[in-house]
């Protein structure tokens, strides 16, 4: 499933980070970056990569993998946050060879930790300002195996006072127009993991 990086982009220009959306497409790019507003830039890939502190992978499962193992130089050091979900057709899960979707992007990026974050909400709750569920604040559970890279892809999507850990934020994507806005889903907040909890946080090997 290809994720849409406006959707978690947007908390991130509203606590006035810089953003930079990178993509193959420079018109694509362009418009996404449009779209968002405020301290939104459009580049490359490899710029956006360059630039970023935290770069999000918004980019369907497969290749994310082929993405990373391109710009692996450039990502070295940086926080590398997995949104995919590797489902196909049917709902059948595409990571039978063993290796979960932030394990492959790990494999081929050496040197960058991979948090998975941003995966189980639908799209439309993103678009929700706050995230507020049956009058609590959306939990979002990270996972990975670096606390430094937990602590920082776990607080930069809507926090204004994290602007000071990674100010400078990028998300490649391959998405080529956004789909229509429907109201978001029921969501029962009850099944919602409160956030700070440390059940949020789980090994790569499950993600």
């Amino acid at each position: 499933m290809v994720q849409d990086p406006v959707q978690r982009a947007t908390h991130w220009v509203r606590a006035e980070h810089d953003v930079v959306i990178g993509g193959r497409d420079v018109h694509k790019a362009e418009w996404l970056a449009t779209r968002l507003g405020g301290n939104a830039k459009p580049a490359s890939l490899r710029a956006a990569a360059e630039f970023g502190q935290v770069v999000l992978a918004a980019l369907p499962f497969g290749a994310g993998a082929s993405v990373a193992g391109e710009l692996r130089a450039v990502l070295v050091g940086k926080v590398l946050i997995d949104c995919s979900n590797p489902v196909g057709p049917g709902f059948l899960l595409l990571t039978q060879s063993g290796l979960s979707a932030a394990q492959q992007l790990a494999a081929v990026a050496p040197g960058t930790p991979v948090v998975k974050a941003f995966n189980l909400c639908h799209e439309d709750v993103w678009r929700m300002s706050p995230p507020i569920l049956s009058g609590r604040p959306l939990a979002v559970p990270v996972c990975g195996d670096d606390e430094t890279a937990l602590s920082l892809g776990g607080v930069v999507w809507i926090l204004p006072g994290s602007r000071a850990l990674a100010p400078r934020l990028a998300a490649l994507s391959s998405v080529a127009r956004a789909p229509p806005w429907r109201p978001p889903p029921p969501c029962d907040a009850r099944h919602q993991t409160p956030l700070g909890s440390a059940a949020r946080r789980r090994p790569l090997d499950s993600a």
